[in-house]
């Protein structure tokens, strides 16, 4: 796609791009209250978190390129589908991390 048409049809907010730029993934970063309401829910009824992944802390994802950077990344609120034949959740982990999405 030529620059100046890139430029003049930027990608809209529903498309997987827009969270691999900083600006626009910080919109989707959490409010400190959010949070709070998000944090119990991370774990399981045995007080275990949900996501167990080398790459969770405290029952968050937080892929490399959310770790080296100094601003907030946004978050991706999904059903825990597990290790199921159809949804491996590390699919979904492996395309956040290969394309550099700033997102956890």
């Amino acid at each position: 796609m030529p620059k100046r048409t890139e430029s003049q049809f930027p990608p809209l907010m529903d498309h997987w791009k827009i969270l691999t730029d900083k600006l626009m993934a910080k919109t989707f970063h959490p409010t400190k209250g959010q949070i709070d309401f998000i944090q119990p829910l991370l774990k399981t009824p045995d007080n275990r978190f949900y996501c167990s992944d080398e790459n969770c802390n405290e029952g968050i994802f937080k892929p490399p390129e959310c770790r080296k950077i100094r601003h907030k990344c946004g978050i991706m609120i999904a059903a825990y589908a597990g290790q199921t034949s159809m949804h491996q959740t590390s699919d979904v982990f492996n395309q956040i991390i290969k394309l550099k999405l700033l997102v956890q």
